[in-house]
C-alpha cells in the first residue's frame, strides 16, 4: 500500500520552513488545518476500499487483506 503513503506531505520539514520564515500563527494554524484535512482525506479513501468488490480490488493490484491491514490504520500516525 505504498501508494497511499508516498502522496503523504512532509509535515515536519513544512513546520520547519514556517518557522525559519517566521510565519505568523495563522499560518501555523493553517498548517494544522491542512494536516487534518489530509487525514481526513485519506481515511475517507481507506474507507472507500471497503465498499469495493474483489473484482475490483484485484484490478487494482489489492487483496482484501491489504484492505484489511489499511482501513485499520489509525487515523493520526499512517
Amino acid at each position: 500500500m505504498g501508494t497511499i503513503d508516498a502522496i503523504e506531505v512532509n509535515r515536519e520539514a513544512i513546520v520547519t520552513v514556517a518557522r525559519r520564515k517566521r510565519i505568523p500563527l495563522y499560518g501555523v494554524a493553517r498548517i494544522v488545518i491542512d494536516w487534518i484535512v489530509d487525514r481526513s482525506a485519506k481515511r475517507r479513501s481507506r474507507s472507500g476500499l471497503r465498499d469495493l468488490t474483489p473484482d475490483q480490488l484485484r484490478d487494482i493490484g489489492l487483496t482484501p487483506s491489504d484492505v484489511r491491514r489499511e482501513v485499520a490504520k489509525s487515523f493520526f500516525w499512517d
